[in-house]
């Protein structure tokens, strides 16, 4: 036995989770609850969401019944989060739609409170196993679509118009792409070496370039620089460190210059013109609607759900075409929440960009992780809107993940002294 002090303060008895077997019934309930959040958040397949949410509430549940005693005293405590939800479900009193508000609210609120409790609950070693199994399973189900039904689940923008690329199961290609980076990076980040482990992150790759999606390209470009990156980063001591990340934020900035400078070209490449497939136009439509109420916003739910209402169909009319979204994260939150919205939501994933930077030197893979994905957020929020659902999921699971390994790093073990670096990392690997 170990003890570590409670969230609530005082100190509480608990097992090392080193030793919690991976068949203990509660932990594969808290497990299922978030595969189910990552499957179905992401979208790969389309279920009934309330019988989900029931299912995940249920899961979560019978962890908390059947997992040892003070269990829920782990539970990982967001103040952002929590401010943020707080603020989206307050968002109720002036959305133009209630019945948007809920709808919106019922596909990202349920699985992030289920996610938040199970991922706390579950030793780091489990977490992670779920995290793998969850990508490598879609990853894999793509792999079983693209060699039963490929004709049948290529792009298409209407009835008419040919859009190339590749969506396996999902509703549009981004989509698709855009998970199947994230799944790369989680598999060669979490996932044992060995032939599974090549065979996903091949088939991840794979998926990508037959999305043809310029969005999963930025996706696979974050990871493929990110990961040697890091490990480059972790091979320096001493003031090399602090001489390479300088020498690194250089190189950096002088690449996003000349991106911006060539830019025009590289869109070229996948077909596209500088309106970037008419996004700068949908921009400064939604943007006429936003900064009407730049505070709170119009409310979840109170633009892109009755179509045929205002202001959802002056913003359409402007464009000329129809788009389900503003194909800008930032610019979706500052529309739907105001200000204040999307400054709560960078706070969200600023601070777990923060926490998983903070552990390069005590879990090397949760920080990579942690801090590539909110990178990928970031930067593909620019052409997406990836902000719920099941990217807010992964984020917020993230964050509890940063702050479960900094907590258990703290914790005394059996001879009273503190965890080491090396007893963290060597326990991860087991």
């Amino acid at each position: 036995m170990i003890t570590a002090p409670a969230l609530g303060g005082s100190a509480a008895s608990r097992p090392i989770d080193e030793e919690v077997p991976a068949t203990a019934l509660w932990v594969l309930s808290a497990q299922i609850a978030i595969f189910l959040a990552i499957w179905f958040g992401f979208g790969v397949t389309i279920f009934s969401t309330t019988l989900v949410t029931l299912i995940q509430f249920s899961l979560v549940g019978a962890a908390l019944l059947l997992g040892p005693r003070g269990r829920l005293g782990r539970v990982i405590v967001s103040w952002p989060l929590l401010v943020f939800f707080g603020w989206w479900a307050s968002s109720i009193a002036w959305s133009q739609s209630q019945w948007g508000w809920q709808l919106r609210t019922s596909t990202t609120l349920p699985p992030v409170l289920a996610v938040v409790v199970a991922a706390s609950l579950l030793p780091v070693r489990h977490l992670k196993r779920i995290m793998v199994f969850s990508f490598t399973a879609m990853v894999l189900f793509g792999a079983f679509i693209m060699l039963t039904q490929y004709p049948t689940a290529k792009e298409f923008r209407d009835a008419t118009t040919y859009l190339p690329g590749w969506r396996g199961s999902f509703v549009h290609k981004n989509i698709f792409a855009m998970t199947s980076g994230i799944a790369l990076l989680v598999v060669l980040s979490f996932a044992r070496r060995g032939w599974l482990r090549r065979l996903v992150a091949a088939l991840a790759v794979l998926f990508i370039l037959m999305s043809r999606s310029a969005t999963g390209a930025a996706a696979l470009l974050v990871v493929a620089v990110g990961l040697p990156w890091y490990a480059a980063y972790r091979s320096r001591r001493g003031r090399m460190t602090s001489a390479f990340a300088f020498v690194s934020v250089l190189l950096g900035t002088m690449l996003v210059a000349v991106t911006a400078m060539i830019f025009p070209w590289l869109i070229s490449l996948y077909g596209k013109d500088p309106t970037l497939s008419g996004r700068t136009d949908i921009w400064a439509s939604v943007w006429q609607v936003a900064e009407q109420k730049p505070w709170h916003g119009w409310g979840i739910g109170g633009v892109f759900i009755e179509f045929a209402q205002e202001p959802t169909n002056g913003i359409i009319r402007r464009v000329g075409f129809f788009f389900p979204h503003s194909h800008n994260g930032y610019l979706e939150l500052f529309l739907l929440l105001g200000v204040v919205g999307l400054a709560l939501w960078l706070a969200i994933a600023i601070s777990t960009l923060w926490a998983g930077a903070r552990l390069v030197w005590i879990d090397a893979a949760t920080s990579q992780v942690a801090t590539l994905y909110v990178v990928i957020l970031l930067l593909l929020n620019v052409s997406e809107v990836v902000v719920t659902d099941g990217y807010m999921a992964v984020l917020v699971m993230l964050r509890v993940l940063t702050a479960r390994v900094r907590l258990d790093q703290r914790a005394p073990i059996g001879d009273g002294r503190p965890l080491l670096p090396g007893d963290v990392t060597g326990a991860i690997r087991r």
